[in-house]
């Protein structure tokens, strides 16, 4: 019997770890920025609660199709197959009113909700085998812990403080979980207490409180940072960007009365030599050539991935300074063609 009921279910629960998912059931709809197969690594060990679909309610005294008909509904068109939640409330009561059927099999997707926990962060009700934090051993599934974090260091900020507590603010916050006695979907196969501790039979649904909190670095404990292991990195890329600005340097070369912007020192954007600049500020061309080809120049740049927008800017400006100057160069001298030619004439009407 214990191996049919193995075999049977074993199909519908092979992505599942105790009648929960590897994967978000739809509580939060933002970002997912952790890493997935750190988290899954963690589900399938029992070092993390699954992500199970969340009850919007709960009564001891509901039966197993009231606690399913509870759960809340899933994002995306697959809702569409299943009644509402008003329809299957509606159904449930007309039920309740005739004379009680025959006991139906047993439900281990329905059981595992027996004494559900409410998470105090969602308000959502999980199976008692949820995760409990490291220090003050308060309630919070795995929807909610995936998304603290460390706040993203800026510019300005320079640092990645350690996620806190939701509840009692201490740093490092971590989560310890108690697996249930029995087992059920990967990891199961061959498992003595899969057949012998189905979750209708001995449900495990009281929480001892802790006396002693776990160390951050405990073996037992998961943390924020074990599930976002590119902190450091995303830190050091900030760091990096703030020290490379830090020793730019802006070239400037002397020409006629005017100081010109020939280039920048910087590890992303080529700096002008002083022979590009000469050539840049001296050279022939018309400015609409010129013009084609900065731009052209600035496309190249804004195709490479993560180019400072800002060194960018700094670029443009600097070209359009050359070609300003160039166009005030040509000005001046066509000026001073006129004035030596009006002189000339000048010459020659009183030589006549």
């Amino acid at each position: 019997m214990g191996n049919a009921t193995s075999s049977g279910s074993r199909g519908h629960h092979d992505e599942s770890v105790d009648y929960g998912a590897l994967v978000p059931q739809g509580v939060y709809t933002g970002l997912r920025d952790w890493n997935h197969p750190v988290v899954s690594q963690f589900i399938i060990a029992r070092k993390l609660a699954p992500f199970y679909r969340p009850l919007e309610d709960y009564e001891d005294s509901w039966d197993d199709d009231q606690i399913l008909a509870a759960r809340k509904d899933l994002p995306g068109p697959e809702n569409s197959d299943h009644p509402s939640r008003s329809e299957s409330t509606h159904s449930l009561s007309s039920k309740s009113k005739r004379s009680a059927p025959v006991k139906d099999q047993p439900r281990p997707d329905a059981a595992v909700y027996r004494g559900a926990v409410e998470c105090p962060i969602c308000f959502l009700y999980y199976p008692p085998n949820i995760n409990h934090s490291r220090c003050c051993d308060q309630a919070i599934c795995t929807e909610c812990f995936v998304q603290i974090k460390r706040n993203e260091p800026t510019t300005t900020h320079l640092v990645s403080e350690p996620a806190a507590c939701p509840y009692c603010v201490q740093d490092n916050f971590g989560v310890v979980y108690r697996p249930p006695l029995w087992r059920a979907g990967i990891g199961s196969e061959g498992s003595v207490s899969q057949t012998c501790f189905l979750p209708h039979s001995a449900p495990d649904s009281s929480h001892k409180r802790r006396q002693k909190s776990y160390g951050a670095d405990s073996p037992e404990v998961v943390t924020t940072d074990q599930i976002r292991p590119d902190w450091e990195a995303k830190l050091a890329a900030v760091r990096a960007a703030v020290a490379r600005r830090a020793n730019r340097r802006i070239i400037m070369r002397q020409v006629g009365d005017r100081l010109i912007p020939v280039g920048v020192t910087s590890g992303r954007v080529h700096s002008l030599t002083l022979e590009e600049a000469a050539e840049a500020a001296e050279g022939g061309g018309s400015r609409r050539r010129r013009r084609h080809a900065g731009n052209s120049q600035l496309e190249q740049y804004m195709s490479i991935p993560g180019q400072d927008l800002e060194e960018l800017m700094l670029m443009e400006a600097m070209r359009l300074s050359l070609i300003e100057h160039e166009e005030q160069q040509r000005k001046e001298a066509e000026e001073k063609r006129k004035q030596e030619a009006a002189a000339a004439a000048a010459a020659g009407n009183t030589t006549e």
